[in-house]
């Protein structure tokens, strides 16, 4: 078997570990949001949805670019990891001391309820043991060993989401559910510690000019990006507590939850290939473009299909999971869908100039999203609520997946979306038609209808080639067969 086939062997492996941990993750997390929804209330979940983005908003400062910079550089060198873990480590330390007197100072500023700022409290001691987490997996993932990451990411919602439904049912509030948050983070730092001291290297703070300077000259963009597409994606929902309201906030959350669920395919599919992109970019162009092109094929289906049947229910899904309570939640979901349907292609663009050494120009695109964003926002939002914080995310989301299309498309390689796209649109033409004519066989009947016409369709189309389905399916026998001598 030749290096490529390794490679992509891999791949699916590492995807395969973390798919499973992360479709058990949301599973647990969408049944500890349901429970949190319907027991707190819109606006005592409001006001924990609003804890939660503001402290991830400000202790994405406390990264800095360095996780996914460790990832980059620890795949192509690994005789330095020690020298970099123990570095990245150092500057951690001051990142997240910083970040967390900011916090402390703002929400004292705010003049928001001692509920609330005790919850702020809470998830800012979470967010720091997952900021040093990710120092430790970033190891894991350069040496594509994503059965560790998804350990401890199982680790940690089993203790946050299970521990979380068991106070709540026991009535416990909001300050207490972040409590229990922070006591998953500390286990699930606690064992890439462990993993890392058992299977890897010795961990040793170390102070290196030099590393560090690197780390900071070829961190901060990836960072300046990090931090600008989450101002862009958790903004709003701050926003929306002090322009609408908390129970806005609630319905906006209710309605992200959905986004958060679908991201688990790009998202735990680009992280699983990144390694690999940025070792072909030193490698091989023709193995980048072929990988490139394998990703952007199978999400581009995903992400249109999820989106498109999730605007046909959203309805439904409102109120079948969270209740009358939420429904103006659904306004918004009708909307986010497709911004996340950009989302899933956006990230392949983002991750491929990354892992090309080309992290400054996503960096100024996502700044000058940011601005549109926050703008568009100002604007919208005091009157339109919800949906204008939706609508702002689409044109955002639009406006950055046009232009890395653009440049790919100039400095790399083309990506061939519309040569994929006619048969993707077919696909779902025919879903959105089985949904009109069963609708009056009520949501469950019609939902699943979607679901198998969607599936077959992309059969009867040949979507994907049988030498593609022969690929996959041989990988995934392999997967089986290493599970089992596992």
């Amino acid at each position: 078997m030749n290096d490529n086939s390794n490679n992509i062997k891999k791949i699916i492996i590492n995807s395969t570990f973390l798919y499973g941990a992360e479709i058990y993750r949301r599973i647990v997390r969408v049944a500890l949001v349901i429970f949190a929804a319907r027991l707190l209330g819109d606006e005592n979940y409001g006001k924990f949805a609003f804890a939660m983005v503001l402290v991830k908003f400000f202790l994405i400062f406390s990264d800095a670019g360095i996780h996914q910079l460790l990832v980059r550089e620890l795949a192509r060198f690994k005789k330095y990891q020690q020298k970099y873990i123990g570095n990245a480590i150092l500057i951690k330390i001051v990142l997240c001391l910083l970040t967390s007197i900011a916090i402390i100072v703002i929400i004292h500023l705010s003049n928001k309820p001692a509920d609330v700022m005790y919850t702020v409290y809470y998830f800012t001691v979470s967010n720091i043991f997952a900021s040093f987490s990710l120092v430790f997996q970033s190891i894991f993932q350069a040496r594509q060993k994503m059965k560790y990451v998804a350990y401890s990411n199982m680790i940690a919602i089993s203790i946050s989401s299970i521990g979380g439904i068991g106070i709540l049912l026991i009535g416990g509030d909001h300050v207490v559910l972040a409590m229990i948050f922070a006591a998953g983070a500390f286990v699930k730092l606690c064992y890439c510690i462990f993993i890392t001291l058992k299977k890897f290297i010795k961990i040793k703070i170390s102070y290196d000019y030099d590393v560090i300077k690197f780390i900071f000259k070829e961190g901060i963009p990836i960072g300046v990006n990090l931090i600008l597409a989450t101002i862009y994606t958790l903004i709003d929902q701050i926003m929306l507590s002090y322009i609408c309201s908390d129970e806005a906030v609630g319905w906006y959350r209710a309605a992200y939850q959905f986004v958060f669920t679908m991201m688990v395919i790009p998202n735990e599919l680009v992280k699983a290939a990144f390694p690999v992109l940025s070792k072909y970019f030193v490698t091989s162009m023709d193995d980048l473009k072929g990988l490139f092109n394998r990703l952007l094929k199978f999400l581009l289906l995903v992400s249109i299909s999820l989106s498109t049947l999730l605007f046909l229910f959203s309805d439904d899904l409102i109120m079948l999971i969270y209740g009358n309570e939420y429904i103006n939640g659904a306004k918004a979901l009708r909307i986010l869908v497709w911004s996340t349907g950009l989302i899933f292609i956006t990230l392949i663009f983002t991750n491929t100039t990354r892992a090309t050494d080309r992290q400054r120009f996503t960096a100024k695109v996502v700044l000058i999203g940011t601005i549109i964003n926050i703008g568009l926002n100002l604007l919208l939002m005091p009157r339109y609520g919800v949906v204008g914080a939706a609508a702002t995310t689409l044109i955002t989301e639009l406006f950055v997946f046009t232009v890395h299309y653009i440049y790919l498309s100039g400095y790399l390689f083309r990506p061939p979306v519309l040569r994929f796209l006619p048969k993707v649109i077919l696909i779902n033409a025919v879903m959105v038609l089985s949904v009109y004519v069963s609708r009056k066989f009520g949501f469950f009947i019609s939902f699943f209808l979607a679901i198998f016409v969607n599936v077959a369709m992309i059969f009867i189309t040949s979507y994907f080639n049988k030498k593609e389905f022969d690929f996959f399916k041989n990988l995934i026998l392999r997967v089986k067969n290493r599970s089992r001598i596992k």
